[in-house]
């Protein structure tokens, strides 16, 4: 399973690609948008993906051209095909016009605001002021470590509305971590003493929303993907939902 998802941390986006399937992916404001590769773009793409931030060299991509039986008898016409490669991305979608960098001498590579969501690690070390909102965070931390477990244990099953976790074997845990979860949510909205129609309070609600149908395993998927594949986009996106709550939640300790 060849497959690398990166957050662009400018704007959160999550770009990911699937060299198996030939698949790029771009997720926008939870929107989906994705396109089928030529195998040569995908076998490039998803080595520059997995190498970053390091360079990927000339004479890799050379290789890797060659490999796909593409006549690359000189620099020029490997850069040419990492051209073609750019303007795909940029007609597929605009947001990513500038993924692909020539570090002149040495290889291509990506921009370093783009980050590794397989290496990203909950931030722990975030505390707050208030008390309640610190138990209330270890909390949601616990209740994710809880359904990360539990969806590691599961089956995807299918269902009109797309790919999910089959939630029958563990329904009256998930109807238990959710009213902790309630508990939790309560107490955030409360302590942080903001009116419920400004901008950062509705931000935060629409987070814990969010988080809500991770814990419950109420996360979907438009497309089939093995338990592995599922478990590790669960991992990604719940950690950077949680993270960007505690972000939110300290901006408006330090207002």
């Amino acid at each position: 399973m060849k497959f690398i998802s990166l957050v662009d941390t400018k704007n959160q986006n999550v770009i990911t690609i699937d060299e198996d399937s030939l698949i790029l992916r771009i997720k926008i404001n939870e929107q989906v948008k994705e396109t089928r590769l030529k195998p040569y773009m995908a076998s490039v793409l998803y080595e520059m993906f997995s190498k970053h931030p390091i360079p990927l060299p000339y004479e890799q991509i050379t290789e890797i051209l060659r490999q796909h039986h593409l006549i690359v008898s000189d620099l020029m016409r490997m850069h040419r095909r990492l051209s073609e490669i750019r303007l795909f991305i940029a007609q597929f979608h605009p947001n990513l016009d500038d993924i692909i960098l020539n570090t002149r001498g040495v290889g291509y590579s990506l921009p370093l605001r783009f980050k590794n969501l397989h290496q990203i690690e909950p931030k722990e070390n975030i505390k707050f002021k208030n008390q309640e909102i610190n138990k209330a965070i270890e909390a949601l931390h616990g209740l994710i470590l809880d359904a990360i477990d539990m969806t590691s244990k599961s089956k995807i099953i299918y269902s009109p509305l797309g790919y999910i976790m089959n939630r029958e074997p563990v329904k009256q845990i998930i109807v238990e971590k959710i009213s902790i979860f309630n508990e939790c949510e309560q107490i955030i909205l409360k302590e942080i003493r903001t009116h419920e129609a400004e901008f950062i309070s509705l931000r935060i609600a629409y987070l814990l929303v969010k988080l809500k149908t991770f814990i419950g395993l109420a996360r979907i998927s438009e497309y089939p993907i093995s338990e592995a594949q599922w478990l590790d986009w669960f991992k990604q996106e719940v950690w950077l939902f949680f993270d960007q709550l505690k972000n939110l939640i300290r901006s408006v300790e330090n207002l």
